[in-house]
């Protein structure tokens, strides 16, 4: 008899938002300097990376990647580095990603498990923001243009 185990091939974790991607990088690069979160699974979003073109009509100038650091829970609180990646995922919705920038194990540790756990609570808490800011700036907008 075999037993497979589902074991993540890799350490990014990713959303879909009902955004366009002009809306949810103004979004998110506005939330640059905030921990978004609770205490087991924190994100601070430090800065944005600035090797990220910022125009162009090509699927890779329309990234905007952000550095931070994914505090996760436990007895012993540790860190992560991270890099939050925003990229087109259609016209009208983008793909907000976390990765890992630092060395993990990909396979079983106590520490790559904390790190996946962590990284999909703080996502799932990033997307939820973006959106919120994203609406935010659109109804300021609105009320300006009246």
């Amino acid at each position: 008899m075999i037993t497979t185990v589902a074991v993540p091939r890799t350490l990014y974790v990713s959303r879909v938002v009902d955004l366009t991607d002009a809306a949810a990088a103004a979004a998110l690069r506005s939330l640059v300097g905030q921990s978004i979160g609770s205490d087991g699974a924190r994100l601070v979003l430090a800065e944005v990376d600035r090797r990220t073109p910022s125009t162009g009509g090509s699927y890779t100038s329309r990234t905007t990647r952000i550095r931070g650091v994914l505090y996760t829970g436990g007895l012993i609180p540790r860190f992560e580095r991270v890099e939050v990646e925003l990229t087109p995922w259609s016209d009208e919705r983008s793909e907000l990603g976390l990765l890992a920038v630092g060395r993990l194990p990909l396979r079983g540790s106590v520490r790559s498990e904390r790190y996946l756990e962590s990284a999909n609570l703080a996502l799932d808490d990033l997307a939820a923001e973006v959106v919120r800011t994203a609406e935010a700036q659109s109804a300021s907008a609105q009320r300006d243009a009246a």
